[in-house]
């Protein structure tokens, strides 16, 4: 899902009371992944995902769902896993490996081969 940001409300320091786990190009730096994309990210972007039971009060936080415009520059992307139970908490940002997922789901081609990168050095990892 994706929704636009209410500017006043962007600040990414209120992520952990949004139950929001940083995910995809949002949380790659954090996770010391080089992303190279062809067009950056808005800037203001936040990606993350967030358990369904708390979805609600996430899009409060933001004071969402505004109407979403591709051309906007402050964007926010929620994932909603479909397993409920799914222990994203006490986290800030999702596993290197789910990242790479992310990464690797891109129509940036720069950023759809970083993601491919980091799923390869995990399995590469595996094999060890």
């Amino acid at each position: 899902m994706r929704y636009d940001l209410a500017p006043s409300h962007n600040d990414q320091n209120k992520l952990g009371a949004a139950w929001l786990v940083l995910s995809g190009q949002t949380a790659a730096r954090l996770a010391g992944v080089y992303v190279s994309a062809e067009r950056p990210a808005p800037r203001h972007s936040i990606e993350g995902y967030c358990v369904a039971s708390r979805l609600q009060e996430t899009l409060g936080w933001f004071r969402l769902p505004l109407p979403h415009q591709p051309d906007r520059t402050m964007e926010v992307i929620v994932r909603v896993p479909r397993f409920d139970g799914l222990p994203l908490r006490p986290r800030h940002r999702m596993p290197v490996a789910v990242i790479g997922v992310d990464l690797a789901e891109s129509r940036d081609a720069g950023v759809r081969q970083a993601g491919l990168k980091v799923l390869t050095d995990a399995l590469g990892a595996l094999s060890r």
